[in-house]
């Protein structure tokens, strides 16, 4: 329908929603062209909003598949983005603690925390259950990596147990694995 109405930033939303949904299913080259002709589309169009949408699945692929660096590269700039936009709502900028995983994998570990820290006092001012756990996530990570592991797994169960049942299960997956 977007194609017949040449409605090009509403095609490049659903690309991001194709891409998405690969990612998640392990279709990393279909999620990967999907997100890269979404991104496409975004900068021809001037879409902010899906060109960091659609960035975002491409970092999240590249941490999927263990390129912490190369998520970063992805991920890093949407930040000054964030700035540019002014949204900071957790449900929106969902990105942000995939970046700080991709930093604690980098060894940038100050940077994580600060990243962390804003992300998470967003989710808890708007009660965004789903950012709660993913930034659990990303610093239970971060506790493991500053030397203290038990703090991060205690730290990701407590998050499990209070936002599992509100959250997307692949969430949740996610958290667990």
């Amino acid at each position: 329908i977007a194609v017949s109405m040449g409605q090009e930033p509403i095609r490049a939303a659903v690309l991001y929603a194709r891409a998405l949904a690969a990612a998640h299913l392990g279709m990393v080259d279909e999620a990967r062209q999907f997100a890269l002709d979404g991104l496409s589309l975004s900068h021809e169009t001037g879409a902010v909003l899906t060109m960091l949408l659609n960035q975002t699945v491409l970092g999240f692929l590249e941490l999927s598949l263990d390129r912490p660096s190369t998520a970063h590269e992805w991920l890093g700039p949407l930040l000054r983005w964030v700035d540019v936009i002014s949204v900071r709502d957790p449900g929106i900028v969902r990105f942000v603690p995939d970046e700080a995983e991709a930093l604690v994998a980098l060894g940038a570990l100050d940077e994580a925390q600060d990243l962390l820290s804003q992300y998470e006092a967003d989710a808890r001012r708007l009660g965004r259950p789903a950012a709660l756990l993913a930034s659990a996530r990303a610093r239970a990570m971060l506790c493991s990596s500053s030397g203290d592991p038990s703090a991060g797994a205690a730290l990701l169960k407590d998050a499990l147990s209070e936002w599992a049942g509100a959250v997307p299960r692949f969430d949740r997956a996610r958290a667990r694995f």
